[in-house]
């Protein structure tokens, strides 16, 4: 074990309503500008999304469909 500290984790992420046909979808972007591959984990009100292994400048993408027509203003957790 070495007492080196960890490189940091940063991740670039964009987020945005969009419509698929007539239903409401929040889609998320995720791209690791860290320097080691990560497992990045997307939730939102409307369900989870687990990147496994993202390499450095990679980038992930996924739409949580809502079920509605529209959607209220959302927060979404990448970790």
């Amino acid at each position: 074990m070495t007492d080196e500290p960890l490189p940091p984790v940063t991740l670039r992420i964009s987020v945005r309503p969009q419509c698929w046909g007539a239903e409401a979808v929040i889609a998320v972007h995720v791209v690791n500008t860290s320097e080691v591959p990560l497992d990045i984990r997307m939730t939102t009100d409307y369900g989870s999304h687990k990147l496994t292994g993202t390499a450095p400048g990679a980038a992930g993408y996924h739409g949580f469909t809502s079920g509605a027509g529209a959607v209220d203003a959302e927060a979404v957790t990448c970790a």
